[in-house]
């Protein structure tokens, strides 16, 4: 769990950088289709670039963060006594604050199984409505789009394939109507929708994901009022449209409703004029944006050497010899984080001068791997090496 955590926070920041860019650069622009794309690439990207396996020498901040929110997760997967005995080493401030990082863990995961619940709550509305309702023909609706009509459907909706419409709306406003949601039908927009409420679900408590959520619909309903217009609708009578329709209650979230996005949004997008094409290279900002959240989510990795103790003829370490040698580039490195010299901690340079007699015995506290051990801070991962000097 607490890897999955890690990650998701990963994921979280990733979303954040990549959308206030588009936000800030392209949500105005009149480019439905590239605004779109931008949208898509973001939800797609966002989780992949955690898991590209970026190392770097030196800890980055944000990696430095996340290691020490790591420490108190890791103890959710350990036994109570090992649990307590890592946050008894601790201090006081340090347990407090990682009791908190367990108690948000916990809620964010529970928030998680609510969400997907939710989801799949109204999934099972979604099919229960579909069973009921009867299939129509209409002349404008090809043959592969289903038409399904149900005396209690007061708005329309649609979703893959089905489009949803009451007797009402069949009688007074059917062909706008059809059409609108034939342009999210032809243009596959529940799939956009699926991809981002999963988004939406995994990062709940994330202010961004949701807003990204609506700019997506805002995008969706600009290119279904394009395609309608396009088609001889006036102007005005499409509006009066709209905001008869404004009044009524959305039926369900996951599906694309002729009500959906902001109507002040909307009737501004139909107005105003189209975007020079040299806005199109604002796109260009998500070149350095992924570059900078690939160095972002750079993982540490020091590069080590492994030392094996030399010893005489009496057992006495008398040095150390190294296999494994690294690159020319990369400096000689001690296989831990922290060095200690008879309870005095030392710089690498200062633990390599002792290759001598003078060193009694050494041991590592922590193993490399961290296994089995709470982490707090990132050289922990690497271990303790304790030398222990001739009196």
């Amino acid at each position: 769990m607490a890897t999955f955590i890690i990650y998701a926070i990963r994921w979280a920041v990733t979303l954040t950088l990549l959308y206030s860019l588009y936000r800030l650069l392209l949500q105005r622009e009149t480019f439905h289709r590239l605004n779109r794309a931008v949208l898509l690439t973001i939800l797609v990207v966002s989780p992949l670039l955690p898991l590209i396996p970026l190392h770097t020498d030196e800890p980055t901040t944000f990696d430095e963060v996340l290691t020490r929110i790591e420490g108190p997760l890791l103890s959710l997967s350990t036994s109570e006594d090992v649990a307590g005995d890592a946050l008894a080493k601790q201090e006081n401030k340090n347990a407090a604050s990682g009791l908190w990082v367990r108690y948000c863990a916990y809620i964010y995961i529970i928030g998680i199984a609510v969400a997907l619940t939710i989801y799949l709550f109204r999934l099972l509305t979604l099919a229960r409505l579909l069973r009921r309702c009867q299939r129509i023909s209409h002349p404008i609706v090809p043959k592969d789009v289903h038409l399904m009509l149900d005396m209690r459907i007061k708005e329309p909706s649609s979703w893959m394939h089905w489009i949803f419409i009451g007797p009402i709306d069949l009688k007074q406003n059917a062909e706008t109507v059809l059409r609108h949601e034939l342009a999210h039908v032809r243009m596959r927009h529940s799939w956009d929708v699926i991809l981002c409420d999963l988004t939406c679900r995994f990062l709940w408590c994330l202010p961004f994901v949701w807003m990204l959520r609506q700019d997506l619909v805002d995008v969706h309903e600009f290119q279904a009022d394009e395609a309608v217009l396009q088609r001889g609708v006036t102007l005005e009578d499409y509006e009066h449209l709209l905001v008869r329709k404004a009044v009524q209650t959305q039926f369900l979230p996951i599906m694309n409703t002729l009500r959906h996005g902001a109507l002040k949004k909307r009737f501004a997008m139909m107005y105003s004029n189209r975007s020079s094409n040299w806005s199109r290279l604002k796109l260009l900002y998500l070149l350095p944006a992924i570059g900078v959240a690939l160095a972002m989510n750079a993982k540490t990795v020091n590069y080590q050497v492994s030392l094996h103790a030399v010893t005489n003829d009496f057992g006495r370490i008398v040095g150390f010899s190294s296999e494994g040698e690294p690159s020319p580039d990369l400096p000689l490195k001690f296989p831990v984080g922290y060095i200690f010299i008879d309870d005095r901690e030392v710089t690498q340079e200062e633990a390599v001068n002792y290759k001598s007699l003078d060193i009694v015995s050494y041991e590592i506290i922590h193993q490399p791997d961290g296994e089995g051990t709470a982490k707090w801070d990132y050289k922990d991962k690497q271990g303790i090496l304790v030398f222990h000097l001739r009196r």
